[in-house]
This record gives structure tokens, sequence and C-alpha cells, in this order.
């Protein structure tokens, strides 16, 4: 999958910038161990039944951003 993001509530990136994306079975789990290792959330977990998901963005220690996945029945 491909997904294009537009941020308008904040400056161009200085340097190439690339979102990785990835999923989980836990989601609660992985939120956890963000935290527990320096990490950073973006955001609540987002519920999306429409589109069958829920989302976490996270940051690791240097700020970069990730997309967390867990797949839900629909």
């Amino acid at each position: 999958t491909l997904v294009m993001f537009k941020f308008t509530d904040r400056a161009p990136p200085t340097e190439q910038e690339v979102i990785l994306g990835f999923v989980t079975d836990d989601l609660d789990a992985l939120a956890e161990r963000v935290i527990t290792f320096g990490g950073t959330h973006a955001g609540p977990i987002k519920s999306m039944p429409e589109h069958g998901v829920r989302v976490l963005f996270t940051r690791d220690p240097e700020g970069r951003t990730s997309e967390n996945v867990e797949l839900i029945q629909r």
C-alpha cells in the first residue's frame, strides 16, 4: 500500500523523510513498548472500523514517525 501525506501544520522537512508503516497483532502492547523504549505517541490510537484497522502514529527517540496498524474484524 502506498499512502501519501501532506502535513499542513508544520514546515516541510529539510531532508528526505519517510514514514515507515508496520502491521502488528497487538497495537496496545506495541504502544506500551514504544514508551518503554523512549519513543512517544503522536496522538491516541484511532479506531477506524470502516477501514478495518486501528492506527497509532509513533515517534522514535530521534523523532522519526512510524505508522502502526492493527487489522480488526469487520
